[in-house]
């Protein structure tokens, strides 16, 4: 159970992180001290977006 609302957490924050990215659109983001390309920064969180729907989406089912 505690997992699956972390997952779920971690994929609403994740939606917020991409689309307030997109809105704001700065020249560059930043991931733990490291300046990279806005499209890398997406595309890191997409892949955490992913992977905890999986994993809540995943727990739900196991229920």
């Amino acid at each position: 159970m505690k997992r699956s609302i972390i997952s779920l957490i971690v994929v609403v924050l994740g939606i917020m992180v991409i689309v307030i990215n997109f809105v704001d659109n700065p020249e560059k983001a930043r991931i733990l001290f490291m300046e990279m390309d806005n499209w890398t920064f997406r595309a890191i969180w997409a892949v955490f977006v992913v992977y905890s729907g999986y994993n809540f989406y995943r727990s739900i089912k196991k229920k």
